[in-house]
């Protein structure tokens, strides 16, 4: 009996040291899957943060052009040692508008030199850092007194070649550190669809919004947010561009030995850009630096002041830096069909006075007047204007590109004399973005400040007398 009673008691105690040891190592995968859980979870952080501090260039590495449809990816978070494990972050492209970019950020726990749990967290990205997010966002960062103010009515009418008047329509959310003046009949939409990342058409400002009565707004503007919070401006000097690029344009040209002109034949720029054009000798005198005109050197197709059809292959995923000013400008056509995905960054100012279209749905881009600072200051010193519109002929229509400005939107103008300034003859449309450290001032001859004038009033179909304010 006490053999038996012994030898049951042992059996217990071996049962129970069993399932404790099994209990015990049930605990440890599920701890080593918890730690590799957060692991993964530090990944995402890691690429939220570097996203919305307007990192997303810096994700596509030059000596990987693949994306999510082949299975390759670009590192957007490298691997990276936390406690007892480590994590690193996946970025595919996805095909936007329709299969957004998604990422895939892996958590390890490691024990002796060997992974004992791995987790997988994939996040899609529908979301752009909060100034690119904006169909106008501008900082006011140099000028306090500055205001955006938006006017016209009716739809633009033609006669001849051009097309006059017409209201100001955005297509997408506005923010401005700065006062908002809404005019008239000025319009404020979300974007057509696909509207990938759900905007509202939001008016907002960190001071007040005017609604002015008088000649009479009657735009459509259903959301407004006044005293917002300030948004905080990425930083794209920190990019270090001059380093981080595909394409040193002026060390090319100086490689070649080329200082006005096109590239040797052969050479994979001659059909994307030229160097001070002597027969555009007024434009390149008008700056301080040297002008990059980016165009083809053969292909050269007229169009219409509505078009742009003359073909230019920007290539994929390049980075162009110009040291100087860059140009869309020709003499012979109104316009461009570009192609490819790419981004110009320019020190100088981009002048755009030619229609630039997208050849596709996969053709985007993205132009950066950075400007030049002072380096112990990181005061503004020179450039970082995006100019729009024909300085001349006013010819300007279309401008399919993401813009970011290190100063100021303003018109192009023929003359330093502000009394012969050229200004756009009809309002604008803003599907897109246009993004200013300071101001988006685009000015209309139409409107004149301090001055009776006759308005056709669309309520009443009647021609009414108005003081322009």
């Amino acid at each position: 009996m006490v053999i038996i009673l012994m030898l049951a008691l042992t059996m217990t105690g071996i049962a129970f040291l069993n399932a404790g040891i099994m209990e015990n190592g049930l605990v440890r995968r599920e701890i080593a899957k918890t730690q590799a859980f957060y692991l993964a979870e530090s990944g995402i952080e890691r690429l939220s943060v570097k996203l919305y501090a307007g990192g997303h260039w810096s994700i596509k590495s030059q000596d990987l052009e693949g994306g999510g449809s082949d299975g390759s990816y670009r590192p957007a978070v490298q691997v990276t040692s936390l406690g007892e494990g480590q994590y690193w972050v996946e970025y595919y492209d996805g095909n936007p508008p329709y299969a957004l970019p998604y990422a895939i950020s892996i958590g390890q726990t490691i024990k002796d030199a060997q992974v004992i749990a791995e987790k997988k967290i994939k996040v899609k990205l529908p979301f752009l850092a909060e100034p690119y997010e904006h169909a106008i966002y501008a900082d006011s960062r140099y000028s306090l007194d500055w205001e955006l103010s938006l006017r016209g009515t009716g739809d633009p009418y033609r006669n001849g070649s051009y097309e006059y008047g017409g209201k100001d329509t955005i297509e997408g959310d506005i923010y401005t550190n700065a006062a908002i003046h809404l005019y008239e009949e000025t319009s404020v939409y979300p974007p057509p669809n696909p509207n990938t990342y759900g905007l509202l058409g939001e008016v907002s400002s960190t001071e007040q919004i005017f609604k002015h009565p008088d000649p009479g707004f009657a735009g459509y503007v259903p959301y407004t947010n006044e005293y917002a919070e300030p948004i905080d401006i990425p930083d794209l000097r920190s990019m270090n561009y001059a380093q981080n690029n595909t394409h040193d344009v002026e060390q090319i040209f100086d490689d070649e030995g080329v200082f006005s002109g096109s590239l040797p034949f052969g050479h994979e720029l001659r059909q994307v850009v030229v160097k001070n054009p002597s027969n555009r000798s007024s434009e390149c005198s008008s700056t301080t630096g040297d002008d990059y005109f980016f165009e083809p050197q053969a292909g050269i197709v007229s169009g219409s002041p509505y078009t742009g059809e003359t073909p230019l292959d920007l290539g994929v995923d390049r980075i162009y830096y110009v040291d100087g000013d860059v140009w869309f400008h020709h003499t012979s056509t109104y316009g461009f069909e570009m192609s490819g995905k790419t981004l110009i960054v320019a020190t100088g100012d981009i002048h755009i006075s030619d229609n630039i279209e997208y050849a596709d749905s996969e053709s985007m881009l993205a132009l950066v007047a950075l400007g030049k600072y002072n380096e112990i200051t990181g005061d503004l010193v020179s450039g970082g204007n995006i100019y729009l519109g024909d300085p001349r002929y006013g010819t300007t229509y279309t401008v399919s590109s993401f813009m970011f400005a290190g100063n100021n939107f303003l018109y192009n103008v023929d003359s330093v004399n502000p009394n012969e300034y050229q200004r756009p003859q009809t309002g604008f449309n803003v599907f897109g973005n246009w993004a200013a450290i300071n101001e988006v001032s685009i000015m209309r001859d139409w409107y004149e400040i301090g001055h009776w004038e006759q308005r056709w009033n669309w309520r009443t179909r009647t021609w009414v007398e108005a003081y322009l304010l």
